[in-house]
């Protein structure tokens, strides 16, 4: 399963993520309306660009939304949630144990939207 990143993120995250068997690809350059977003599983991201809803259709296979640091304005959660999308959110993102607390909620959401 793909996850795309659209921010950059720690190490750790990319890690943690491919051994268990994800694969991380990773775009910080393009612009909204170019990225390519049809087979993606997850998608984690900072502030770069916002989440709409024609963001969400373009998104065939979206499972989780993950947004590193606080607040979810730029996320149409509410639709989101209607298409079956998870959003997960780390306000405590610059604490010490940051990426640890955002790799355990997508793996819970993961292990929940699987089984």
């Amino acid at each position: 399963m793909k996850i795309l990143h659209l921010d950059t993120t720690h190490p750790f995250l990319e890690k943690e993520l491919e051994k268990i068997g994800f694969e991380n690809h990773f775009d910080f350059d393009s612009l909204k309306s170019d990225l390519k977003l049809y087979d993606y599983f997850g998608i984690i991201i900072r502030s770069r660009i916002s989440i709409d809803k024609d963001f969400i259709n373009k998104c065939k296979n979206l499972k989780f939304i993950a947004r590193i640091g606080s607040g979810i304005e730029n996320i149409d959660v509410d639709y989101a949630k209607q298409k079956g999308i998870q959003i997960i959110s780390t306000p405590w993102f610059y604490l010490i144990f940051e990426y640890h607390n955002l790799f355990l909620l997508i793996l819970l959401s993961i292990f929940d939207l699987l089984w």
